[in-house]
């Protein structure tokens, strides 16, 4: 059955794009875009996002020996391991592929593991499996505690101007000083909130979990803070109406909150504008950039995931002796593409000209390939793009991840992607054969 969000009604009614986050039977609606995805983008990167996250799934392991269970069963390393702090981690099969990519995070009561949804059912199933003498019980949560996040330089300001410190080892009561990795546990509108630090789009990130029963009141209360000027705050057709003013989302103005004196944007927005910035940023995500059949190794993200130091665990004679071997046999890197425009036929056909230029770019499943010395024909495939957009902090210069063979990997390398169908042909792009940021906010001056 489709997971809904509690505030699917919200979104219908401001008339966003959804899409089907997986396949129809066991996918969910996610908000692609209230409207332009050029001002949801500017406002991830000048101010502060509001995201709805029901492709998100919570389990719960709870019980005396919940930490010490989980570290003979995960790739990274539990001891040491304090409350309020998150670490991620693969959980593998016993021939050591990637069953979920987990953000972990330790609370005085349990651990909360977060993943896709779409793994959640069968991660449930295969880690219980484990628990025989132990005192530990896994559960599912994820219809009862639902997913929102905050992203963009503004939204720990968002956030402050709402939030009542509830509790959180090591955190305070001053959210400004949350680190990556970090948690607190809040109070919204009545509602208990566990805020954890995830940077994603090399910009603040602030995922926020809250009870489902509480989550339209907690939505709704951070689109009225963030809006301009604040007040009642309802979820309309046109938007977010604050006093009869459109604010916020859909065709409206765009609200905003306080920073360094000035106001920044705020919006609503959806997984469009999201993923641009996390592909700026050379964020991989699991059943996108690499999936169930992938090694810790390929993913790009293995020293983030897998502690080479910690006791035995699942699957981990294979991630062993394939780190003893030296490489994978492919990975996931990064490709920064030059600029190639092509005309397209106009979206507007009121507009005077038929056909407008737009950057060439790549899509999901585009081949990859070794650029052949002169007077040479083309190769095999070396490797296929599994994410891609226009990168506006780069001019609309595509950048994309791609899995590339491991003999082909090296740093600057000079390869031949495919992009724009059959007339756009093949572009050069430059590898990164480490994930890092694709993109980057110029520096001042």
């Amino acid at each position: 059955m489709a997971r809904r969000s509690p505030v699917l009604h919200l979104h219908q009614r401001a008339e966003a794009v959804l899409q089907t986050y997986g396949d129809d039977q066991g996918g969910c609606p996610v908000v692609q875009t209230y409207g332009p995805v050029e001002l949801e983008y500017a406002a991830l990167r000048k101010g502060c996002v509001l995201l709805d996250m029901p492709q998100r799934a919570t389990l719960e392991v709870t019980g005396a020996d919940r930490v010490e269970f989980l570290g003979r069963m995960v790739t990274q390393e539990t001891k040491k391991w304090e409350p309020y702090t998150s670490r991620r981690s693969f959980w593998l099969s016993r021939t050591g592929r990637i069953e979920a990519d987990m953000r972990m995070t330790l609370l005085p009561e349990c651990v909360r593991l977060d993943m896709d949804v779409h793994v959640a059912a069968g991660s449930l199933k295969s880690l219980s499996a484990y628990i025989i003498t132990e005192d530990a019980a896994i559960s599912d949560r994820t219809e009862e505690l639902h997913r929102l996040a905050l992203h963009g330089p503004g939204a720990i300001e968002v956030l402050r101007g709402v939030a009542e410190q509830r509790g959180g080892a090591g955190v305070g009561a001053v959210l400004e000083t949350i680190k990556p990795g970090e948690a607190a546990l809040v109070g919204i509108a009545g509602a208990s909130v566990l805020v954890e630090r995830a940077d994603s789009t090399g910009e603040i990130g602030l995922e926020l979990t809250v009870a489902t029963a509480e989550a339209e009141r907690v939505y709704t209360t951070l689109v009225q803070h963030g809006s301009h000027p604040p007040g009642p705050a309802v979820l309309g057709v046109a938007g977010v109406t604050v006093e009869g003013r459109a604010a916020g989302v859909g065709g409206g103005s765009g609200g905003g909150v306080m920073m360094g004196g000035h106001r920044v944007a705020f919006r609503p927005a959806g997984w469009a504008a999201w993923n641009i910035a996390r592909i700026e940023a050379g964020t991989p995500v699991h059943l996108i950039d690499f999936g169930g059949q992938s090694l810790p190794a390929e993913t790009g993200v293995l020293n983030d995931r897998v502690s080479f130091t910690k006791g035995c665990y699942l699957g981990q004679e294979i991630v062993a002796r394939m780190h003893s071997l030296g490489h994978p046999k492919q990975k996931v890197v990064g490709l920064r593409c030059v600029v190639r425009r092509m005309k397209v036929a106009a979206a507007d056909a009121t507009m005077e000209a038929p056909e407008v230029e737009a950057p060439v770019q790549p899509v999901s499943g585009s081949q990859v390939f070794a650029k052949p010395a002169e007077g040479a024909e083309l190769g095999d495939p070396i490797g296929v793009v599994s994410s891609a957009t226009t990168s506006p902090l780069l001019g609309d210069a595509p950048v994309c991840l791609a899995t590339v063979k491991f003999k082909h990997i090296a740093e600057g390398a000079t390869v031949l992607v495919e992009a724009g169908g059959a007339e756009g042909g093949l572009i050069e792009a430059t590898m990164l054969a480490e994930l890092g940021p694709l993109a980057s906010r110029p520096k001042a001056g």
